[in-house]
């Protein structure tokens, strides 16, 4: 990884979960990293701990990437270095039917999910198309292949993050710039096992660990797979809705699953009674 895409990496939601993970295992292979996250408290504990562990360098950026001005800031610490590769992983989900969320809140979300990953892959993109060398990582998720009722804003979010980088694999192809986009499905972590609206961890799947995404993603990213798909049964409801329910029968399944675990007020029913 250092070889192909080293020697510095930025690494988006650092601060927990996914991102926290892609930092522990690109500095167990000896990239040094960006953290970029909102927590600036959790991001220095984790530098500190690379930096003890793997004798890497470490940068701490607080940055909330919902703010259309957050791209100057990052420059400022980035410019100076050889970045090489970017995890574009940072997203949040504010869940629940589209009228029963303010508009604001979608619209930050929006921003987060979608916004954020185009101003990355483009800026950084530049970068490393002038090396002629790296790679980006772009992160979506498994609402992004379907329609998703009560996740609709995030999985049209998530459905452009696709888009975008499986079309920035096919254009770069002929460069050493690698693009892929990293799917995945439910995964082990505080955004799903505490959260305390809608209980994911009740979804009829099971959770993937933190470390076994990572590792398939960054498999993928090394292979150029445009999209990477994590796990054998994330796959099989992926062909299922493709090749069995087509979009309407799949839009219908997941809207049923959705509704088990969604919470009164986070129907349009509920919001309305």
């Amino acid at each position: 990884m250092k070889e192909q895409f080293g020697p510095w990496a930025v690494v988006t939601g650092a601060s927990s979960g996914i991102g926290e993970e892609f930092a522990h295992q690109l500095a167990s292979m000896g990239l040094n990293l960006v953290l970029v996250a909102r927590n600036d408290v959790l991001l220095k504990e984790l530098a500190d701990l690379l930096q003890q562990k793997h004798n890497v360098d470490t940068k701490v950026v607080k940055l909330d990437l919902s703010d259309p001005g957050f791209l100057p800031v990052l420059r400022d610490v980035t410019d100076p270095l050889d970045i090489g590769l970017v995890v574009s992983n940072a997203g949040f989900a504010t869940m629940g039917a589209v009228l029963s969320v303010p508009v604001a809140s979608l619209q930050q979300n929006l921003a987060l999910n979608a916004s954020a990953h185009l101003a990355l892959a483009h800026h950084f993109g530049e970068r490393l198309l002038a090396r002629d060398s790296g790679g980006i990582l772009l992160v979506g998720s498994t609402t992004g292949l379907q329609a998703t009722p009560y996740a609709g804003n995030y999985a049209g979010a998530k459905a452009y993050v696709h888009g975008l980088g499986q079309a920035m694999n096919y254009e770069l192809r002929k460069t050493g710039v690698h693009v892929s986009v990293l799917v995945p499905g439910p995964t082990r972590t505080d955004a799903i096992t505490t959260k305390t609206d809608f209980e994911l961890d009740r979804l009829p799947a099971p959770l993937m660990s933190t470390e076994k995404l990572v590792n398939i993603g960054l498999k993928g990213l090394r292979k150029n797979k445009p999209l990477v798909v994590a796990g054998a049964p994330n796959r099989m409801v992926d062909w299922m809705n493709r090749k069995l329910f087509g979009h309407k029968g799949g839009r219908m399944m997941l809207g049923m699953m959705m509704e088990r675990v969604a919470p009164p007020n986070r129907t349009v029913a509920g919001r309305q009674s």
